[in-house]
């Protein structure tokens, strides 16, 4: 059966429209996903056999925990059979309309292509789901065990564990997931995501002396150091973390890395060795190795340089002086990491979903990536059989001109449908 194509626009359509309000990038912009929550439950008013819970720990910030169960003898025991959906969410990433080629707070219809703030990331998947919902309450589909979904606010954002799945988890309403895959719909290009990448942001600070360019001898410059510590502080994470034997296994299209990404440096002119640089970047590290381990090596790595002994490039460049004055390197981590995953694939849900999906694409694919999927690592600690998927577009993800596929998103409504129809076998 395909998704109806009609019904999805027309559903997907209503939500995009609220994305402006939608936006998630705090304190300037705070999204309100009950908006999203409104389309849904008006959309699933009457269906029989679901039942919706609304929690909303913060004013206008909703998440809805959606439950379907048809089976012979209604239950909501601890052990009862579950199947869930979760991690589709309700915010989206801010857009700039003056970047984009269109309005990204109204949906385009582009032939196969569906235009959009949301659409990929992720109310794609929020409208796919609801339908999958009706559908299974309009055909009076009857299982063997319950199927659960949850919309969740503040993904893209998170900074606050009191809005959204934290806080579910923490209270005990997902609980009952454990008795089953859960699988997370916030991902991409149909075949599994079998590994996501741990992501930690750091920030280094150089400080030498200030002085004329054309007196070199009497200043220190931040810039030149700076090239020399990143470039050792580099090599030393690349012996720390090398290519694991699991990445292939997981088929990482990347292995572990760490890089500059930002660079500012104190006012001055271009004829003028600034005082101080700093440098941003972040690690993105697949999952096999320790993050805390990493980090405390690494800082000590910083820690442990001598100044002195890194050779300059030119016989005037010193890093200190006769004066007293020396470099000084600052380093430090910024935040909590965010934890990769490496999915069970000796997990039925794993297996059935690869099969499902292989069958139906012709392709047998699963794949990793190095970038972070956050809140999923804590679920997986704490015992849930977390499994990846999604059927938006990758390089639509935070891009500007965001769209995803209908015929992906069909896609996507087939190998689900058949996923919780062969479910009822095992």
């Amino acid at each position: 059966m395909d998704l109806n194509k009609t019904e999805y626009i027309e559903l997907l359509s209503k939500m995009i429209n609220q994305t402006e309000y939608l936006q998630n990038k705090p304190p300037l912009l705070v999204p309100e996903e009950s908006r999203i929550a409104d389309i849904v439950c008006e959309h699933l008013k009457g269906c029989k056999n679901i039942e919706i819970d609304r929690i909303s720990y913060v004013e206008k910030r909703d998440n809805l925990i959606i439950t379907y169960d048809n089976t012979e003898k209604k239950s909501n025991h601890e052990n009862t059979k579950i199947i869930s959906f979760v991690g589709s969410h309700m915010d989206v990433v801010p857009a700039n309309k003056e970047e984009w080629d269109f309005d990204p707070f109204e949906l385009l219809v582009d032939g196969d292509n569906l235009k959009g703030r949301g659409t990929t990331d992720c109310l794609g998947h929020v409208a796919l789901l609801t339908i999958l919902l009706r559908n299974l309450s309009e055909e009076n589909i009857k299982l063997n065990y319950k199927i659960v979904v949850v919309f969740i606010a503040d993904e893209e954002s998170g900074v606050d564990p009191k809005i959204g799945i934290h806080n579910l988890q923490k209270n005990g309403l997902l609980s009952d997931l454990k008795n089953g895959p859960l699988y997370w719909m916030d991902s991409s290009d149909i075949h599994p995501t079998i590994g996501s990448g741990t992501g930690m942001a750091w920030r280094m600070k150089i400080t030498g002396k200030s002085g004329h360019s054309g007196l070199p001898y009497n200043s220190i410059n931040p810039i030149l150091l700076s090239n020399e510590v990143i470039k050792q502080l580099v090599f030393e994470f690349n012996k720390l973390c090398p290519l694991h034997e699991k990445d292939t296994v997981y088929g990482y299209k990347c292995s572990s890395n760490m890089k500059p990404t930002r660079i500012t440096v104190s006012d001055g002119s271009i004829n003028q060795i600034p005082e101080y640089v700093i440098v941003e970047g972040d690690v993105r590290m697949t999952p096999f190795y320790d993050a805390y381990e990493i980090r405390e090596k690494l800082a000590n790595f910083i820690k442990n340089i001598d100044v002195d002994k890194i050779e300059q490039y030119h016989e005037s460049f010193k890093n200190s002086l006769s004066d007293g004055s020396k470099a000084i390197i600052e380093f430090e981590w910024l935040g909590e990491p965010f934890h990769g995953v490496a999915c069970d694939l000796d997990s039925v849900g794993y297996k059935l979903l690869s099969d499902i999906t292989t069958k139906i694409t012709g392709v047998k694919q699963s794949y990793s990536e190095t970038g972070s999927l956050p809140l999923i690592s804590d679920l997986q600690k704490d015992g849930f059989d977390v499994q990846i998927v999604g059927y938006g577009k990758s390089v639509a993800y935070h891009a500007k001109n965001e769209y995803c596929s209908f015929n992906d998103m069909n896609t996507g409504y087939q190998i689900l449908r058949s996923l919780i129809l062969q479910y009822n076998a095992v």
